[in-house]
Formats: structure tokens, sequence, C-alpha cells
């Protein structure tokens, strides 16, 4: 359990708007996360994921 002082800060913290910006962030991020796995389900590419490209090692002799 952690002591008075440091629930104060985190509360304090957790009433910045850089918290909330955070927290609005990771949710977009889960939900397009969430998103992706919906249609791959459904056998259906979604049109807002830009597939990304591998780098292939260039073999050595």
């Amino acid at each position: 359990m952690q002591n008075d002082k440091f629930e104060l800060a985190f509360s304090e913290f957790l009433e910045q708007e850089a918290y909330d910006q955070a927290q609005a962030a990771i949710f977009t991020l889960v939900r397009a996360a969430f998103l992706a796995g919906w249609k791959a389900r459904e056998c259906q590419r979604p049109a807002e994921i830009i597939p990304l490209k591998l780098l292939e090692r260039e073999e050595q002799a």
C-alpha cells in the first residue's frame, strides 16, 4: 500500500489534461486493434490499415 503523499500525487496526475489525452490515445489504439481482429475474423481486410513492408536481409555469401 502506498502512502498518502503518493496517493495525492497520483490523484493530481490523473486530473491532468495529459493523462486524458494518453487515455484517449490508448483507447483509440485498442479499438483499432479490436476492429482489425473483428474484420480479420470475418475474412475482410480493413481498408484503414496499411500493411507494413517487411525488409528482407540480403543473403550473405
